[in-house]
């Protein structure tokens, strides 16, 4: 069963951030009310889900190329890998095996974009792809606090081609990018 990732997190009461890239300018993110998951122990609870326009990706771990989200902890945020980071900015630190402050190269893989494009919360064939595939370069693993719940590395993404787009850490349920 594929994972409603951010229905998930926000359903437990945490507040869980997730690295959001976007397209083309800042990510804009949409609320609605869905239904709980078939796994949930209350099933009559409804909870809020948040989840970005298809102009914008969530950063996931997806090493095998599976080419789907199955728990929080494939996104890129405060509990990737099931462990406990201060944020997605110290996870993706994890992954600098230089220490020069940004992914490049093998330090990307295993890293994907979760495109949501109908913004159900469920990942599904085609919205998942790796980094490269969107021509992702390089990544900063250093972000700035901006505001509760979010933080931003505002040349945090280098395209094959040269362009930045910023980098942001977001916590659902939190002030979204404006």
């Amino acid at each position: 069963m594929r994972a409603r990732t951010l229905a998930m997190a926000v359903w437990a009461g945490l507040a869980l951030s997730a690295a959001a890239v976007p397209q083309a300018g800042p990510p804009q993110v949409t609320s609605r009310i869905v239904a709980p998951l078939a796994d949930v122990p209350f099933e009559q609870l409804v909870v809020q889900q948040d989840s970005l326009t298809p102009d914008a990706g969530w950063l996931v771990w997806d090493p095998e190329w599976r080419g789907e989200v199955r728990s929080p902890s494939d996104m890129i945020g405060q509990r990737a890998w099931s462990s406990v980071w201060a944020d997605g900015f110290e996870a993706l630190r994890a992954l600098d095996a230089n220490r020069d402050g940004e992914l490049a190269g093998d330090e990307l893989m295993g890293l994907s974009l979760w495109r949501d494009e109908n913004g159900n919360g469920v990942s599904e064939p085609g919205e998942v792809l790796p980094a490269n595939v969107h021509g992702i370069a390089a990544l900063s693993v250093i972000g700035q606090p901006t505001r509760p719940g979010l933080l931003i590395a505002p040349h945090g993404v280098r395209f094959d081609d040269g362009r930045t787009r910023p980098l942001y850490d977001w916590t659902p349920g939190r002030t979204p990018v404006s």
